[in-house]
């Protein structure tokens, strides 16, 4: 197995002070929200796995904060123990409970038949075994259990082309991805696992290189003025994309899959 624990604990040294909240972070992870509240039922009972906890603990917010508070119990994992320690002290600090662990996707560290939906954001795109990880997820998924999965848009041709420039020339500036996924390559992934597909769509409407552009120009400190600016654009690249399926496909950033165990 390729990328593992020392892998990404000695990525999230080096990323530890580089988010800064910005105009972007808000508006994928509103994004995300959004689909998931959409697309899955909460409540007490339910039990929730989110595959990683970069966006916990390395980015301002996470996924796991809002998750938390409309679920009964949340699970969050990650294969880096530090990581998975930071998400856990940021949470404490937070005032939120949540249940977190070291685990591979890959060979997950939960019984059969765990969780009522799981959530991954951009997991599975980082190694090459993801049909090891899906019968994994499938696994631990409970009967008609929901799996929202985010991967990277291959469709997305400038997304496409920076991640293939990344892989041939070996250099990458923030971490390592295994590659980008259509929506057809994501679907068929998932039935071969087990699952049935559900609905799909395409998110996060931006030009590839602006998301890092705007951290970075916020991380040098920024004015209100260009804040309201990042967030004119973004607005108006979320509105190109959802114009129409033809854009949606082409500028968004992450193709999602809903699908259920049967």
């Amino acid at each position: 197995m390729t990328q593992g624990a020392e892998y990404w604990d000695s990525v999230a040294e080096k990323m530890k002070s580089f988010y800064v909240k910005n105009p972007f972070l808000e508006y994928r992870q509103k994004e995300i929200l959004r689909l998931i509240n959409r697309w899955s039922q909460h409540g007490e009972d339910c039990t929730v796995l989110k595959t990683d906890l970069w966006e916990e603990a390395l980015e301002p917010g996470g996924l796991v904060f809002d998750l938390a508070t409309k679920n009964g119990k949340v699970w969050g994992m990650d294969i880096s123990p530090r990581i998975a320690r930071w998400a856990r002290d940021k949470t404490g600090r937070e005032g939120i409970r949540f249940n977190a662990c070291v685990s591979d996707v890959r060979e997950l560290a939960f019984k059969d038949n765990s969780f009522d939906l799981t959530v991954s954001t951009s997991t599975l795109d980082h190694f090459p075994e993801i049909d090891v990880a899906l019968k994994e997820l499938y696994r631990t998924l409970k009967p008609r259990g929901v799996i929202i999965l985010i991967l990277d848009n291959a469709t997305n041709v400038f997304l496409s082309l920076m991640f293939a420039l990344m892989r041939a020339l070996r250099k990458y500036p923030t971490f390592y991805v295994e590659r980008t996924y259509s929506l057809r390559k994501v679907k068929q992934l998932l039935r071969t696992a087990g699952f049935r597909v559900e609905d799909s769509t395409a998110i996060v409407h931006t030009v590839p290189l602006l998301p890092m552009t705007i951290n970075e120009l916020c991380r040098r400190g920024s004015s209100r003025i260009f804040l309201g600016m990042c967030r004119r654009v973004i607005g108006l690249s979320d509105i190109i994309g959802k114009s129409n399926g033809f854009f949606k496909h082409l500028t968004g950033y992450y193709v999602v899959v809903k699908a259920t165990k049967i």
